[in-house]
């Protein structure tokens, strides 16, 4: 019979994980894991912070992307969402490569399970504005936001009638309109 340490068990394998020097992602990811399974949700979060911000910059990306997809598999869009947003802000600060269109896919659907529309929306929009005016991608990614937007309470007449009309600007005659 396997036996789950308690919780004052857990309390200390997380603490020397996370205090262990040097800093490395593997101990944080271990701590991770143990929190996933015992920790409150709160505290995973916490996990994935300290840790990000105590490893070096190099290993922060690939880190970060390790979280989310651990995340992932355990249900846990509040953690994963938090490790996309903290990429997306290394990227916007050029402390790694720019996010591609999976990542942007990604935060948009962890954002819309972690129930954070607004996160979803401005995902979306990057997606739109990289790509190509015209391109069947882009008209496939606005399509996309437009169904986002309009189930989104805050989104206004004006902005669904603007989509809109950038839709049939870019495709007059295409068949998505039939």
């Amino acid at each position: 019979v396997l036996r789950l340490p308690d919780q004052t068990d857990v309390d200390a394998v997380l603490s020397a994980l996370q205090q262990a020097q040097p800093s490395d992602p593997e101990r944080w990811l271990a701590a991770l894991d143990l929190a996933f399974v015992r920790a409150p949700e709160l505290r995973a979060v916490d996990i994935v912070r300290r840790g990000a911000k105590q490893l070096p910059e190099l290993e922060r990306a690939s880190f970060l992307r390790e979280v989310s997809r651990r995340a992932e598999r355990t249900s846990r869009a509040d953690v994963s969402l938090w490790a996309l947003q903290a990429l997306r802000d290394e990227a916007q600060a050029g402390r790694s490569a720019s996010l591609s269109g999976m990542d942007e896919t990604r935060l948009r659907e962890t954002a819309l399970a972690a129930g954070d529309t607004a996160e979803a929306v401005a995902a979306q929009l990057r997606q739109v504005r990289r790509l190509t005016t015209g391109s069947d991608a882009r008209r496939g990614a606005l399509i996309d936001l437009v169904r986002i937007e309009a189930a989104w309470s805050r989104t206004t007449s004006a902005t669904l009638l603007e989509r809109w009309r950038t839709l049939r600007g870019e495709w007059a005659a295409g068949a998505v309109f039939d």
